[in-house]
C-alpha cells in the first residue's frame, strides 16, 4: 500500500513577491493562512499576496496586515 495522492488546491509560497493578477479584493488579515482560506473559498481567486504591517502602499493603514486576492 502506498500513500494516496492528496486532492485539493495547491499553493506555492513565495516570500517578498507581489503575485501577478489584478487585485480584486483586500481585507485585514492577522496571518497568511487567512488569505489562503479566503482564496481557496473563492472561485475567482488564482493567487493572493499577504502584506504585513508596514508593507502597504502609502494610501493604506500600514499598522495593519492586509490580504490581496488576485484573479
Amino acid at each position: 500500500m502506498g500513500n494516496a495522492p492528496v486532492a485539493g488546491p495547491r499553493f506555492v509560497i513565495d516570500f517578498e513577491v507581489d503575485q501577478n493578477g489584478h487585485d480584486y479584493d483586500h481585507f485585514a488579515a492577522t496571518q497568511m493562512e487567512d488569505c489562503l482560506k479566503a482564496c481557496v473559498g473563492d472561485c475567482n481567486c488564482n493567487a493572493f499576496t499577504y502584506a504585513g504591517r508596514g508593507y502597504q502602499p502609502n494610501v493604506f493603514d500600514n499598522r495593519k496586515s492586509l490580504c490581496w486576492l488576485k484573479d
